[in-house]
């Protein structure tokens, strides 16, 4: 129905740079598979490598860190495994962790194997023949989606020693403002004064302590192929951990567009969100409090923080650009890309963001 499949992203392992035999011998001595095998690669995403590997009738996930990366968090395969390994039996929508491998000599980075989750994968735009309603229903099960993760209890989870929830707020403004500082290039637009806005006026309450995903939006989400408003698996947990859901739920917003944002934030778009009948940003996070049955931080403070974050990320591509580390031209235009976030925060601090 949509046409916006895994499948349409793939290219020939005759593309790539995977050692098949290697990584064969480990799937054959680490989960028992084994046979004729052939790889392809997930062009979507700007993180990790992904690629799809069959084996007779099984097809698996494989995912790896680019080639010669050291940014801590971001590309941990590991935690990724663990995290799912936890999920499992308690959150649907986590994709089943097959084998976890350290060994670099096999594929260049440590990397997971995992199911594959076959369906429907939607981007930044949906076919005309999609009707509203659908849309609706399916950023409904996306908020509640979210709003479920948030309510699992991490102690039946065993996940109570997984991150470092007590001071996590504090954490998150800080370490966001470091890697921006770290990913400065000349002509980036200042955000000392945003950074110093989100440290003042940060909640002082008790900090709750919940599953948090860190990348929860719709290209992260599978979608039944025979029912595109279902949601089926959520990907892409390298950067999950346990702290407060506020910043977790920012970070969803950050991608949410409506029809009174300026345009050049509605290019950036990152979720189809500004069809007539949608959710307003407002109308998703009461949805969200309902089901997850807690309050968050106020609507201003999850956009900027949401906003200020997706620059430091932006950032982030730019100067591996700038320096060389990735040929991707996606990448070269992710400055302009940061000032369209700088001036959304400062849109967010005046409270001039529709919601």
């Amino acid at each position: 129905m949509l046409g916006n499949s895994f499948d349409d992203q793939l290219i020939r392992s005759s593309d790539l740079s995977v050692d098949i035999g290697r990584l064969g011998h480990f799937l054959e001595q680490a989960i028992g598979v084994a046979g004729p095998m052939s790889v392809r690669q997930f062009q979507a995403g700007h993180s990790n490598l992904t690629y799809l590997v069959s084996i007779n009738a099984q097809e698996l996930v494989v995912k790896r860190a680019p080639p010669g990366t050291t940014a801590r968090g971001a590309h941990d395969m590991g935690r990724e495994y663990r995290m799912l390994a936890a999920l499992q039996g308690h959150y649907v929508y986590a994709p089943r962790p097959l084998a976890y491998c350290e060994d670099r000599s096999i594929l260049g980075s440590p990397f997971l194997v995992m199911e594959r989750s076959k369906g429907i994968i939607v981007h930044s735009n949906y076919p005309p023949e999609v009707s509203a309603a659908t849309i609706r229903a399916q950023f409904e099960h996306l908020v509640d989606g979210l709003g479920d993760l948030h309510a699992l209890d991490i102690n039946k989870c065993r996940l109570v020693s997984f991150g470092r929830p007590t001071g996590y707020r504090q954490r998150q403004v800080s370490g966001w403002s470091k890697r921006l500082e770290n990913a400065s290039t000349p002509g980036m637009p200042a955000f000392q004064e945003i950074a110093t806005w989100l440290e003042g006026n940060l909640p002082d309450e008790r900090e709750p302590s919940v599953v948090v995903h860190n990348d929860f939006k719709l290209d992260n989400l599978v979608w039944h192929a025979d029912d595109v408003a279902a949601l089926k698996t959520v990907l892409d947990w390298e950067m999950s951990t346990v702290g407060d859901p506020s910043f977790d739920l920012a970070c969803t917003l950050s991608f949410w567009i409506e029809e009174g944002d300026p345009p050049t934030f509605k290019a950036l778009r990152g979720m189809p969100s500004a069809r007539p009948g949608m959710m307003t940003r407002r109308e998703a996070v009461e949805r969200y409090c309902s089901r997850a049955g807690r309050p968050v931080m106020p609507l201003q403070y999850l956009l900027c923080f949401g906003l200020f974050r997706r620059a430091v990320l932006e950032q982030q591509k730019y100067i591996r650009f700038v320096r060389g580390d990735t040929q991707d031209s996606r990448f070269a235009s992710a400055d302009k890309s940061v000032k369209t976030l700088h001036e959304m925060c400062w849109r967010a601090i005046r409270g001039e963001i529709p919601g």
